[in-house]
C-alpha cells in the first residue's frame, strides 16, 4: 500500500499545487461554475433563477449543474476566488488514479500491472491539464470509473446492492457530463454481450433491463427538458458542410462525365458520406499522431510544445497492444475496448475537432495498455541477467522524471505566455480596474468582442446572486448591447470608442486591443496579457 500512497500523492501534488496559478487565466467555462456555485450557495438558484436545477443554460447551451454543486462547498470554504473554483475537479482527478487502481485490480489480479496503470494516469499530462482545468470531462470521468468498477464488480459477484449503485452511479455519471452519456451505453453494452457469450443469460437480462430503466428516467427528463440537445445540434456531423461540400462536388464530377444519376447515387449518398465523414473523424483519435505528436483542441487547453502523453510511453504502448491482442482475455480485452471506444462519440463531432476534453474517455484505458506493455518487456528480461533488467528499469525512471520535468517547464512557464488570449487572462484586472474607477464617470462602455463578460463581473465583484439573477433575467442580451447595472453597459462593438463615436457625459470606452490608437482620444489605462500583447485599452473622448 505505501507505493499506492506514493503515486497518490504524486498525483495530489500534481494536480492540487498553484491551482489557482497555473493553469493561466480563467476560461468562461471556469468562471460559470464558480459563479453558479456561489449562487447556489447563497440562494439554491442557478444565475438564472431556477431552483436546484439539474442543468443551467448559457448561450443557449444546457451545461450539467453537478460540477456547480460540488463546487459550492469548497466556495464556502475558501472564498469566492479560482483555487476554490477549481479545488473540486482537481481533487476528484485525484481519485480518479486510485479508482483505475482499484479497476485494474479487479480486472487483470495482478497489482504490479494495477499499481503502474495508476502511476501512469497520475502523470498523464491530458489528464492533469483537464483536471486542473474544471473540466466537465475530468468530472465525467471520474464518476465514469466508478460506475464502471461497480459494473465490473456486479458481474464477478451478482450481488444486488451492487446492481442498485451501479445504477445510481450511472445516473450520477449521465448528469456530470453530456460527452460521458453514450460511454455509459457503449460499456454496458460490452458487458452485456459478454455474459451471452458466457451463457449467463439471467444476468445479461438483469443488465439490459436496467439499461432500460435507465433510458427511461435520466434520459427522459432530459428530453423533456431539452438539455444537451441544443449543445448536440451545435457541434454534431450529421451533415458537417466540410461533408456536404464534398457530396456536392462529387456529384458535378459524376455530372461533367455524364455518369447515371443511378451510378451517382449509388456511390455518392448521404449514408456513405456521413460513414466516411464518422471514420475520418475517429481515426484522428486513435492515432499516433494525437497522442504522441499533434494533440488536439480547444486551444485553451494547449500546452505549447507538448504532447497528450509522454514520448517514452509510445513503444510501450505499442508492445502493450501487442500483449493484449496476444493475451486476449476479458481484462486485456475490456482494456483494448475501453481506449478504442473512448474516440467514437467524440468522432460524432468537428467542433475543435480532435478534441481532448470529449475524448478523455480513452483513458485510462490507454495507461493500462501502456503498462501491460512495460509488464511484458520487464517479464521478458526479468529472466536474464540482472544488468539488463536494472538498465530497462533506469531508463524508464529517468525517462518518466525528464518527461515530467518537462511537462512542469512548458506548463508553468510557457503555457502563461502561449496565446493568452485563448485563455480571457485579462479579465480580473480589467474588472477591479473599472470596479475601482466606476465612480469617475457617468457611463463605461466595455466591446464584449470574443467573450461575454458580465460573468466576469458577478464572479470578482462577488455580487449578490439574488441581485444577478434579476439583472441577467432583466436585461442579459448575448446577442447585442446590454446594461449591466447603472453605469457599465456591454457592446458588441469591438471598438465602442472610434473617430465617428459622439461622446454623451463623461464616457470610459473600453476598446480591444487590435482596435489600436483612435484619433481625438486619450488612453487613461492599458491592460495587457503575459505576452505583453495589448488585451483592452480603456480611453475617453477629448
Amino acid at each position: 500500500m505505501k507505493k499506492l500512497y506514493l503515486i497518490l500523492i504524486l498525483a495530489a501534488i500534481l494536480r492540487l499545487l498553484w491551482l489557482d496559478r497555473f493553469p493561466a487565466g480563467f476560461d468562461m467555462d471556469e468562471v460559470q461554475v464558480g459563479y453558479n456555485a456561489y449562487s447556489i450557495l447563497k440562494t439554491l438558484r442557478d444565475e438564472n433563477g431556477n431552483f436546484l436545477p439539474l442543468h443551467t443554460s448559457f448561450y443557449n447551451e444546457a451545461r450539467p449543474m453537478l460540477s456547480m454543486y460540488l463546487t459550492s462547498p469548497w466556495i464556502a470554504l475558501f472564498g469566492v476566488n479560482v483555487f476554490a473554483v477549481r479545488f473540486s475537479v482537481a481533487l476528484l482527478g485525484v481519485f480518479a488514479v486510485f479508482l483505475t487502481y482499484v479497476l485494474v485490480k479487479k480486472l487483470f489480479d495482478d497489482e504490479q500491472l494495477a499499481l503502474l496503470s495508476s502511476a501512469l494516469f497520475a502523470v498523464s499530462p491530458w489528464h492533469i491539464i483537464l483536471s486542473r482545468s474544471t473540466t466537465d470531462g475530468a468530472l465525467g470521468l471520474v464518476f465514469f470509473l466508478g460506475s464502471m468498477l461497480l459494473l465490473v464488480s456486479w458481474v464477478k459477484s451478482k450481488g444486488t446492492a451492487l446492481l442498485l449503485l451501479t445504477y445510481l452511479s450511472w445516473v450520477v455519471t449521465y448528469f456530470s457530463y453530456i460527452g460521458v452519456r453514450p460511454f455509459i451505453y457503449i460499456h454496458a453494452l460490452f458487458w452485456i454481450i459478454f455474459l451471452l457469450v458466457k451463457h449467463r443469460k439471467s444476468q445479461a437480462l438483469v443488465l439490459s433491463l436496467m439499461l432500460a430503466l435507465f433510458t427511461v428516467l435520466p434520459v427522459w427528463v432530459t428530453i423533456q427538458s431539452g438539455a444537451g440537445l441544443a449543445r448536440y445540434r451545435q457541434i454534431g456531423n450529421i451533415t458537417p458542410q466540410s461533408a456536404v461540400a464534398r457530396l456536392q462536388t462529387s456529384f458535378l464530377e459524376d455530372g461533367g462525365v455524364g455518369l447515371p444519376i443511378v451510378v451517382t447515387r449509388l456511390f455518392h449518398n448521404k449514408v456513405e458520406n456521413s460513414a466516411r465523414e464518422f471514420f475520418r473523424e475517429y481515426f484522428k483519435y486513435v492515432s499516433l499522431n494525437f497522442l504522441f505528436v499533434q494533440g488536439g483542441y480547444p486551444t485553451r487547453y494547449v500546452v505549447p510544445e507538448q504532447t497528450l502523453q509522454y514520448w517514452f510511453e509510445a513503444p510501450f504502448f505499442l508492445l502493450g497492444l501487442f500483449a493484449a491482442v496476444k493475451r486476449f482475455k476479458l481484462s486485456s480485452a475490456y482494456a483494448l475496448f475501453w481506449f478504442l471506444a473512448g474516440g467514437l462519440p467524440a468522432a460524432l463531432t468537428t467542433e475543435d475537432a480532435p478534441n481532448i476534453q470529449r475524448s478523455v474517455f480513452m483513458l485510462p484505458g490507454f495507461q493500462i495498455i501502456t503498462a501491460m506493455g512495460f509488464v511484458f518487456v520487464y517479464r521478458k528480461v526479468q529472466k536474464r541477467a540482472k544488468l539488463l533488467r536494472t538498465l530497462v528499469t533506469v531508463l524508464f525512471v529517468v525517462g518518466v522524471v525528464w518527461e515530467i520535468g518537462r511537462f512542469s517547464h512548458q506548463y508553468t512557464i510557457h503555457q502563461p505566455l502561449h496565446q493568452p488570449w485563448n485563455r480571457n487572462i485579462q479579465f480580473p484586472e480589467i474588472v477591479a480596474y473599472v470596479n475601482q474607477v466606476q465612480s469617475k464617470y457617468d457611463k463605461i462602455l466595455i466591446s464584449k468582442s470574443g467573450t461575454e463578460p458580465y460573468l466576469y463581473f458577478l464572479f470578482f465583484t462577488k455580487t449578490d446572486p439574488s441581485l444577478a439573477q434579476k439583472l441577467v433575467n432583466d436585461k442579459r442580451n448575448v446577442q447585442g448591447d446590454w446594461d449591466f447595472g447603472e453605469k457599465v453597459r456591454f457592446v458588441r462593438d469591438p471598438c465602442p470608442l472610434n473617430e465617428r463615436t459622439v461622446a454623451e457625459g463623461k464616457t470610459l470606452y473600453g476598446n480591444v486591443g487590435e482596435c489600436g490608437e483612435v484619433k481625438g482620444a486619450k488612453v487613461v489605462n492599458v491592460v495587457r496579457r503575459p505576452d505583453q500583447t495589448i488585451a483592452m485599452q480603456f480611453l475617453t473622448k477629448e
